[in-house]
């Protein structure tokens, strides 16, 4: 194996690449000018420190209200698949948590209307976890929405 020297070795191009035309020292390829970009231009007021924003959904607790959205998701998918009404009942319910508390952590129970939200987030399950008891705690899922 021959050793190239320096300047060979970061001027040669893949094969691929070797008929593909590049500007040399500015000049543009076909007749098209290069794109002029001014750097360090604008406002900067994004950067100054705010108060911070409140998230805008409601904190969900209790049983959740199954949204529109995931209602015409299911007819939807009813129409191209047939489904038992206990299938259904199941996928509406992991629909409604997905769409509420994607990627949160929750502590809820399935109950034959829907879902109950009984803590989100780490500190509320822990909260739950420690003022509850084991009764309470009867049938209660812990999981990511």
């Amino acid at each position: 194996m021959s050793r190239r020297a320096p300047s060979e070795a970061g001027e040669q191009l893949p094969r691929s690449e070797e008929n593909v035309p590049r500007p040399v020292n500015g000049e543009a390829i076909n007749g098209e000018s290069k794109e002029a970009v001014a750097l360090g231009v604008g406002n900067r007021a994004c950067l100054v420190e705010q108060e911070p924003v409140l998230a805008t959904r409601p904190r969900l607790r209790g049983l959740l209200p199954v949204p529109p959205e995931v209602e015409a998701d299911i007819t939807l998918q009813e129409t191209e698949h047939p489904m038992t009404p206990e299938y259904r009942n199941t996928l509406r319910d992991w629909l409604t948590v997905q769409h509420y508390f994607s990627d949160v952590e929750i502590a809820f129970r399935r109950t034959p209307r829907g879902i109950e939200v009984l803590a989100a987030g780490f500190a509320e399950i822990a909260a739950f976890r420690r003022t509850s008891t084991r009764a309470e705690r009867q049938g209660v899922v812990y999981g990511v929405g």
